[in-house]
């Protein structure tokens, strides 16, 4: 599997789906403060910043797992 865990944008804000489990985590406030490479901040609701988030989180699903789904899978 390529992205174990999705973002999701809702009307509201956004949430992170584990696709091994199908869960979802609501992402607090100022998750949506991502950067370009030239240090200019990204537009939440674009589809570079949820790619771009999506493979941050994606990088380290260990660490994801742990901070978003600590009980684990099950």
């Amino acid at each position: 599997m390529k992205h174990r865990f999705k973002v999701i944008e809702y009307a509201s804000g956004y949430a992170v789906r584990d696709t091994t489990t199908g869960k979802e985590h609501w992402m607090s406030d100022g998750v949506d403060v991502l950067f370009t490479s030239t240090g200019r901040p990204m537009s939440p609701g674009s589809e570079h910043f949820r790619r771009t988030w999506e493979r941050s989180l994606n990088e380290w699903p260990f660490d994801t797992e742990a901070a978003y789904f600590p009980q684990g899978k099950g």
